[in-house]
């Protein structure tokens, strides 16, 4: 395998491959998003060491399915059968749902014999599709292991629908517990009540009835709070708005367009290529919002994604938990994930996070809109709850900080990013052509080691960088956290001199932003240093007598200034 698995992650397998040896045919696992569930699959599949099929049911899941499992195998172990693709013959079979369903494939796939299911979002598998598909090819003595972030799918008997598809849950982790063991993005939320008239929405399969919904909350006065409160709170940041449909998401755009930010809704029916342009669009940064009701909600992977805008009230739990896990990935240019979440109704964060310290939740006001006088009467008390506007005055409170702090790494470029411990031992991420990292740690006495050496994507990479630190550096003066980093503080005098000395200009800076730009210095002296010498330098130094094998700049320019000053 190319990458080593987390601790929770080998746990993981271990568990489901104990289990299946004591009979348990018929297995779940619940894991967060972005904690590497696709890798778990991959995982099991090369332990497994058969015939595998992964299903999934949308198309960004199934190239994602595959790309991360070349990280466990070679590519050319690994096929697609989706639509007119048909690579029936890989070692691993990545395959749409709906192309497996049709009875000319279904029967194509029988004839290869599956000792191991493997099902993608698999609070779906409780669909007629699913079971059909995995009655049909699940082997006499196979596996089957559904992964997902939500294990839950209630039928409107209230029971749990999926209990006929699977035996037992393996394994399972909160989210709460990945972030405080830095797996994941600490949450800082802001909750901002808004007061719709939801009183007579009703209710459907545990959530409010989508059509109702929508005409509730898709106003332009509602939309364009948003967009203020987002240009207040996070101007800037990468962000998904979770709206109610498709023409609540295009709203939402228009409004976020209106105002000079880049956004783009994205919904299931839109082009495939003008989906995917999108969504490059966002990963590069011309897109600063995507506004979305679904398409994003499962299986997308954007690690740079720093904000979610819940825009729907929602009493799902399950669509809440997808949609604030878009921005849950960790990644080094983020400080945490903000969530704004936009509803008085049918939720509450801190039911979604469990957490040992308590969440301050927000009081709200509104008041009754009554702006003209009315001729006859009084008015019903019901007329009047169905006058209410949309936005009323507004409860616009910080939730505190959630989870393990984020470490402070800078970054000199795009590839190339460094985190600095109390003992000035250095992890450095450098990436490549091919926009793959590897990564070394420079110990202050002069040792080097390598933590990643086959290249990775930068949130993998950063992430095992992030374990590593924490297991093995001291990190007091890289919790970005921290009191001494505090944005409200001014730089101290000694910071400001050591700025002045460095030709940096501190005026206006916080002790934060002086910390950053001392860091950064540093980063970009200890780069210098470690560049080998020039031809120049060889050539002079060769001459004098000096070896150079191994010989950085900065130690050829000490060496040629002491002997020119002798």
């Amino acid at each position: 395998m190319q990458i080593e698995l987390r601790d929770y992650q080998k746990t993981c397998v271990e568990k489901i491959l104990s289990k299946f040896k004591d009979g348990v045919r018929r297995q779940a696992v619940q894991l967060p998003t972005g904690s590497g569930k696709t890798l778990v699959m991959g995982a099991l599949a090369h332990s497994f060491g058969k015939k595998t099929l992964v299903l999934a049911h949308r198309r960004e899941l199934i190239f994602q399915a595959q790309e991360k499992f070349q990280l466990i195998y070679p590519p050319e172990s690994i096929g697609v059968c989706m639509g007119s693709l048909n690579e029936l013959d890989a070692d691993v079979v990545i395959a749409s749902i709906q192309t497996c369903s049709r009875d000319s494939r279904l029967e194509e796939l029988k004839a290869r014999k599956f000792d191991l299911i493997l099902v993608d979002e698999a609070h779906h598998a409780s669909a007629p599709s699913y079971k059909n598909v995995i009655d049909s090819l699940l082997s006499e003595n196979g596996l089957l292991l559904g992964v997902s972030a939500t294990l839950s799918k209630k039928g409107e008997d209230g029971e749990d629908e999926l209990s006929d598809v699977f035996e037992e849950v393996t394994y399972s982790r909160g989210i709460a517990e990945m972030i405080s063991e830095g797996y994941l993005s600490p949450i800082q939320g802001r909750r901002i009540l808004t007061r719709c008239n939801l009183g007579r929405i009703e209710v459907a399969r545990g959530d409010f009835i989508q059509e109702q919904l929508s005409e509730a909350v898709n106003t332009p006065e509602r939309n364009r709070f948003i967009v203020e409160k987002y240009i207040e709170h996070a101007q800037g940041k990468k962000a998904a708005a979770f709206c109610v449909d498709v023409a609540h998401c295009k709203a939402m755009a228009q409004s976020f367009n209106a105002a000079s930010i880049p956004t783009k809704a994205v919904y299931g029916d839109m082009p495939p290529e003008e989906r995917s342009a999108a969504l490059r669009d966002f990963k590069t940064g011309a897109l600063k919002v995507l506004t979305s009701c679904g398409v994003l909600l499962e299986g997308y992977d954007e690690p740079t994604l720093a904000v979610v805008l819940m825009a729907r009230p929602t009493k799902s739990r399950t669509l809440y938990v997808q949609a604030i896990g878009r921005a849950l990935r960790t990644h080094p240019s983020k400080e945490c994930a903000y969530i704004l979440d936009f509803t008085d109704e049918g939720h509450r964060l801190d039911e979604v996070v469990t957490l040992a310290t308590t969440i301050p939740c927000a009081q709200f006001e509104y008041e009754i809109e009554d702006d003209e006088e009315e001729e006859e009467g009084e008015v019903e008390e019901q007329e009047k709850k169905e006058r209410t506007i949309s936005i009323r005055k507004e409860c616009d409170k910080e939730i505190e900080l959630i989870g393990s702090p984020r470490l402070m790494w800078v970054s000199l470029n795009e590839n190339y990013w460094s985190l600095i411990d109390d003992n000035k031992n250095e992890i450095v991420i450098e990436g490549n052509a091919q926009g793959k990292f590897t990564a070394q740690v420079y110990y202050a006495n002069g040792f080097r080691e390598s933590i990643v050496s086959n290249p990775l994507p930068l949130d993998y990479c950063a992430s095992i960088c992030d374990e590593y630190a924490r297991k093995n550096l001291s990190l007091k003066f890289a919790n970005i956290y921290a009191d001494w980093a505090s944005e409200g503080v001014e730089a101290t005098e000694k910071q400001v001199q050591l700025l002045l000395s460095r030709g940096i200009n501190p005026e206006g800076m916080s002790r934060k932003e002086a910390a950053l730009a001392i860091r950064r210095h540093f980063v970009e002296a200890n780069r210098q240093s470690r560049q080998p010498c020039t031809e120049k330098q060889r050539w002079f130094l060769k001459n004098k007598g000096f070896k150079t094998d191994g010989l950085t700049k900065r130690r050829a320019q000490e060496l040629i200034a002491s002997i020119k000053s002798a």
